[in-house]
């Protein structure tokens, strides 16, 4: 009987642990840390009121851990569209946004709005903002609650709007999706895209300098609007990749570093990638 309650455990523990390793820890302890907690003082109060069964208390809780956060989301929940608008307003002229996501359509703009942003979505998994204002910076995270697995065909849509007078530093973090950024009337700092593969289409700001993008992808399908005015550098590392750079006139520096001497603004480009189409072209 106890080698069968240690196997027991061992399977409720290793599943937990798997669970864990399919998620980000951290923003599932910020969107659930509540719960947890409340896990927690539940297990340690049952403990100290009992003598005898601790063992059984232990596997009681990892049960319910797991029904809580696995079986009940995937496969009892009714599944709710959620559709919600977000819309933030500081002093602040610095902005830090940090978004999270997985599958969709994720379209960017700027425009002349009172808010730091309007962030809207259409989506199964419920997006949870977080945020820390202090006196010269404001950091708006937000994030996809990724403990729903089963994935649910539904048309998927993430619309952001960006105070075009203010600063901004912005990533994203995401899986398949399509992309379609314009930062034209944005005033971008640095510019961070991790994702799977996706169609990216992105077009560059008018005015901006010393501006830095990053980005790290699977396969995928990248198009990039340039501005003729700007000194541009492009660093690819890429494997079996198509890229037309040398085309619109960049000169390359090494094997695969290339610049464009357009102007004394400066824009920094650094692309890994591998098995994908580049295609840039200038915008004016």
């Amino acid at each position: 009987m106890k080698k069968f309650k240690f196997i027991f455990f061992l399977i409720l523990f290793f599943f937990i642990i798997y669970f864990l390793f399919t998620i980000d820890v951290l923003n599932f302890i910020k969107i659930y840390y509540i719960q947890l907690i409340s896990i927690l003082i539940a297990y340690f109060i049952l403990n100290i009121f009992t003598i005898r069964g601790r063992y059984f208390i232990l596997i009681l809780t990892l049960i319910f851990f797991i029904f809580y956060f696995y079986i009940y989301p995937n496969y009892i929940e009714k599944r709710v569209l959620y559709s919600e608008t977000f819309k933030e307003k500081s002093k602040i002229e610095l902005l830090n946004v940090n978004l999270n996501v997985e599958n969709g359509v994720l379209k960017l703009v700027g425009d002349k709005i009172d808010e730091d942003f309007i962030f809207d979505y259409s989506s199964f998994k419920k997006i949870y903002l977080f945020k820390k204002i202090s006196k010269d910076n404001a950091i708006y995270s937000l994030i996809q609650n990724k403990i729903l697995k089963k994935d649910i065909n539904n048309s998927k849509e993430y619309n952001l709007i960006f105070n075009e007078t203010k600063k901004l530093n912005f990533s994203v973090q995401g899986k398949s999706l399509y992309y379609d950024f314009d930062f034209s009337n944005i005033l971008l700092n640095e510019f961070l895209l991790n994702s799977n593969s996706s169609f990216i289409n992105i077009r560059l700001p008018q005015n901006s300098n010393n501006l830095l993008i990053k980005l790290n992808l699977k396969p995928s399908f990248i198009k990039i609007g340039l501005r003729k005015n700007f000194y541009i550098e492009v660093i690819l590392n890429e494997k079996n990749s198509m890229c037309n750079l040398k085309d619109l006139g960049f000169k390359l520096k090494n094997n695969k570093e290339y610049y464009f001497d357009g102007g004394e603004n400066k824009i920094y480009i650094e692309i890994n990638t591998y098995s994908s189409y580049l295609d840039f072209y200038f915008l004016d």
